[in-house]
């Protein structure tokens, strides 16, 4: 298990505009915040979707009402209009405690091709091109003149065992995971995919975590029977990245 997210090619940080359509025919605009070969993550305001309470709880209704899982995208629709049109499979959702908007992250149907990358002004890298690892081998001490002088292993981060606890109030069930710790800007908390946490999409996996855990659930990270951290958390974005697991994105409350 990896903290860092396992992507298929580099992101680009970028702005661009993206106009969604769901099945109904109605469309969203929002904004692109990092693109790559084979995904995009985009931001849409709480205001085009009629929202005015920006919770996780509500923003997910939302999504699942309006967007549903799988819908189009014309990206920098405002230059290019229909000419960069994808598929998008919603695989994230999130919100900001300080921007009031949804974040969207999608994979596309179909990777960006050549062409496109070069009208939306993006020099992105093939597919299979991916971030630095952030953990590099790290070189053992070396002693001149030995006949062995092999660097060491990759250091990896030591996971810990994380446990999710319901709102006071609420009755499900503790969720357990691993994570790498609590960092300033939060945590990340991989659990596997159990029958509580069985939904058709990502929307609907998102609202029953919301409605089941609450508004501030609580956080504990234990080093074996040691308490390495607990606290009040707000479920930031909730990631269904492939069918086995689910990345919960946690902020101390």
């Amino acid at each position: 298990m990896s903290s860092a997210e396992n992507r298929q090619a580099l992101r680009v940080p970028c702005a661009l505009p993206i106009r969604v359509q769901a099945d109904g025919g109605r469309q969203y605009a929002g904004t692109i915040r990092d693109v790559s070969r084979t995904g995009l993550r985009l931001w849409i305001p709480a205001a085009a979707l009629d929202v005015h309470e920006t919770s996780l709880l509500v923003l997910a209704q939302r999504v699942e009402e309006l967007l549903g899982s799988a819908f189009a995208g014309d990206l920098h629709y405002e230059m290019l209009g229909p000419l960069v049109h994808k598929g998008l499979t919603l695989v994230r959702l999130g919100h900001s405690a300080a921007e009031a908007a949804v974040e969207l992250g999608c994979v596309f149907d179909t990777p960006l091709s050549d062409d496109e990358s070069v009208m939306l002004g993006l020099g992105l890298p093939q597919v299979g091109v991916t971030e630095v690892d952030a953990y590099r081998d790290v070189p053992a001490p070396r002693r001149r003149g030995d006949a062995w002088e092999v660097d060491a292993p990759a250091l990896k981060p030591k996971a810990f065992d994380a446990y999710v606890h319901p709102t006071e109030g609420h009755e499900a069930e503790p969720l357990a995971g691993a994570t790498y710790g609590m960092k300033a800007d939060g945590a990340t908390v991989e659990v596997e995919v159990t029958p509580a946490l069985d939904a058709p999409d990502l929307p609907s996996l998102t609202v029953s975590l919301a409605q089941a855990y609450g508004p501030l659930p609580t956080l504990e990270i234990l080093d074996g029977l040691r308490m390495l951290w607990t606290g009040s958390v707000d479920i930031r974005r909730v990631e269904a990245p492939d069918a086995g697991r689910v990345l919960l994105h946690l902020a101390g409350a």
